[in-house]
């Protein structure tokens, strides 16, 4: 239903939906009565017609924002609100006891933030659209974190008081238990040590880490949260990963992730190695890997948006992904022993011309 710059939908007796703006204005406060339905949400797709809008003001009736829409409110400063299920201070939305943190306008100006001291979680949505902060001062109050680090990218450090129970903050980053749940984008640090006693890594690490210390407590999440790395080292104590030369891999032999930052033209993926996990060389700098005799499986877009010009595959692979080398488009030459499963399996797809046979030794 339209009723001027509004799209509406009617959700119960004489209720509704703000499901769409459609106007020109860069304020746009939101009446709280439309044809005679009283506004109670927005809806996800409120603002994906415009990108001008700066500032929003919710009406009393207002009882929820549907996360989704966050997303579309990328040049907003400020949002206001005055309700009982929803609440605005200094332009930064909340729910109405202040309890949670549901949106932070991105072009908020400022470099630091620090969250109200009410403050127990942070939704997932509360950064959706890039923000400006540097410094984050969290509260003792907080138990639950879960934006993702993408959200803030220029964000340098967490910043706790000295009251925090649930969690806790360690040389800028945040942990809840035994997990690594923040790592922030924007951390300058060039190394850095996960440390002892951290279980699970549930962030994405920064871009700008070049080596990174695993202790012997880590259990999981590592190797799909390792950025670009140029180097990673596991304690030998570790039960679950090793490294080798620098090599993440499995206890069990699987080869996990080859650092991306790593820029050299050979590697030999060593003896003994079972199999290479799923985007295990994702975004290499090398140029040439050869895989020895006796490792039986690749895994899923093992080799993606890698440098890779040539690779040696053994007779004794068994099992290809059937994405496996999908987004591998610098790969020239994948050298096979005829016959052998790995030429079975490029004889039947798109890389059927860069096959070089070859006698394996």
């Amino acid at each position: 239903m339209r009723s001027g710059d509004y799209e509406i939908k009617r959700t119960g007796k004489g209720i509704a939906e703000a499901v769409r703006y459609a106007g020109s204005d860069t304020v746009v406060t939101i009446p709280e009565e439309i044809d005679g339905y009283r506004i109670v949400q927005i809806g996800p797709q409120f603002l994906k017609k415009t990108n001008k809008v700066s500032s929003i003001v919710l009406p009393p009736s207002v009882e929820a924002v549907n996360p989704d829409a966050f997303a579309a409110w990328k040049n907003v400063s400020s949002v206001s609100a005055s309700g009982k299920r929803l609440r605005s201070v200094d332009g930064v939305l909340y729910d109405g006891q202040m309890k949670t943190l549901l949106f932070y306008p991105p072009k908020k100006e400022g470099e630091e933030f620090v969250i109200p001291s009410s403050v127990t979680s942070v939704d997932s949505c509360a950064f959706s659209a890039s923000a400006f902060i540097k410094r984050l001062y969290v509260p003792g109050s907080l138990s639950s974190f879960s934006p993702d680090p993408s959200s803030l990218p220029f964000l340098e450090s967490v910043i706790a008081d000295d009251g925090m129970k649930s969690m806790k903050v360690q040389d800028g980053v945040l942990f809840k238990g035994k997990k690594l749940v923040f790592y922030p984008a924007g951390k300058p640090d060039a190394k850095y040590a996960v440390p002892e006693g951290v279980e699970e890594i549930c962030s994405m690490l920064s871009d700008n880490l070049r080596m990174l210390s695993v202790p012997a407590s880590l259990k999981s999440g590592i190797e799909d949260k390792i950025g670009f790395l140029e180097r990673i080292d596991v304690a030998r104590e570790n039960s679950h990963y090793r490294s080798v030369d620098g090599v993440l891999f499995s206890q069990s032999g699987t080869l996990l992730r080859y650092p991306s930052r790593r820029d050299s033209f050979l590697y030999a993926v060593p003896n003994g190695t079972a199999a290479i996990a799923d985007g295990a060389f994702r975004g290499a700098g090398v140029r040439s890997v050869v895989i020895p005799s006796g490792l039986t499986a690749i895994g899923r877009e093992a080799f993606a948006e890698s440098a890779i010009t040539s690779i040696m595959l053994p007779m004794s692979i068994l099992n290809i992904d059937m994405m496996a080398f999908y987004g591998a488009e610098n790969i020239k030459e994948i050298y096979v022993e005829r016959a052998s499963t790995a030429d079975v399996f490029l004889q039947a797809g798109t890389l059927k011309s860069r096959i070089v046979y070859c006698q394996y030794l």
